[in-house]
């Protein structure tokens, strides 16, 4: 009962923010706390039944490839926008966000597949 509570708070938020301005950014927090809330709702009654637990692992599958994805976009919209708008810093933030991603895996990848404790610990 207070996880269903729990995910009716940030979407009447979200609610309300949408009908008084659909520009703000708050909008997107509110809609991501109330998938997050709706998520745990669904893990919460998907312990004894696993065929709610079917939605939640397709979720959990989605949100990773749109995290391995996130870079690639990057990439390309850095790049396009260099090409179209010139090198400037503010041209170039989503270029090396991109690239600081992909550096940030292979760093991670690197580091949990090393023995020692001290850059086991790093990563």
């Amino acid at each position: 009962m207070l996880a269903g509570l729990l995910f009716l708070i940030p979407a009447a938020f979200f609610v309300y923010g949408m009908v008084r301005d659909r520009r703000r950014l708050s909008n997107a927090v509110w809609l991501g706390i109330t998938l997050v809330m709706l998520l745990l709702l669904l893990a919460e009654a998907g312990r004894d039944n696993p065929v709610i637990s079917l939605p939640l692992l397709l979720a959990f599958v989605l949100a990773v490839v749109g995290l391995a994805l996130l870079p690639l976009a990057l990439l390309a919209n850095g790049l396009v926008m260099v090409r179209r708008e010139g090198r400037s810093l503010g041209n170039l933030l989503s270029l090396l966000a991109g690239l600081a991603l992909i550096g940030e895996m292979i760093y991670f990848a690197w580091g949990i597949s090393q023995s020692d404790d001290w850059i086991f610990s790093l990563s």
